[in-house]
């Protein structure tokens, strides 16, 4: 007669994880991820104010483009003043006369949602020239305020 295989206990008792292994292994992770997740969200709002600033300094440089060419293109405050200049200029100029005839200055690619940051870093103002233009603020940092939004994505923080 044959025996059946003997198999050794200790080798199934250490194999498994007890409950308490378990619940270790998850307080440690939901440790981790507390200290993790509030950094993931400084991250994100460092790209989304860098974003802003190079828009900001896109729009800065074609106003002053635009404005040496001679071309009058800032709205006052009471037609939307910065914000309504950074729409103006992302659906772009094409100059009819003089030496830019034909040539269109605008920047497309800025996204309508992106517009009040990076007005945020203008001023309206003029800058060796005798035409109004967009002035990017260079030193400028927003920690505590962001622009409100139409869609409720963005809204101003206490």
């Amino acid at each position: 007669m044959v025996s059946p295989p003997h198999h050794n206990r200790r080798f199934f008792t250490t194999a498994a994880i007890s409950l308490v292994e378990l619940l270790v292994v998850i307080a440690i992770l939901a440790s981790v991820a507390l200290i993790v997740i509030p950094h993931v969200g400084k991250f994100s709002d460092a790209a989304e104010r860098s974003v802003a600033k190079r828009n900001a300094q896109r729009l800065a440089s074609l106003s002053a483009s635009i404005a040496a060419m001679g071309a009058e293109h800032v709205l006052p405050e009471s037609l939307g003043g910065t914000e309504a200049t950074c729409r103006q200029l992302r659906k772009g100029f094409t100059f009819t006369e003089g030496v830019s005839a034909g040539q269109y200055y605008g920047m497309p690619s800025l996204a309508e949602h992106e517009i009040p940051f990076a007005a945020l870093y203008l001023e309206i103002g003029y800058e060796n020239l005798s035409f109004l233009q967009l002035i990017y603020l260079a030193g400028k940092e927003f920690e505590e305020e962001e622009p409100a939004v139409n869609n409720g994505n963005k809204k101003k923080k206490k």
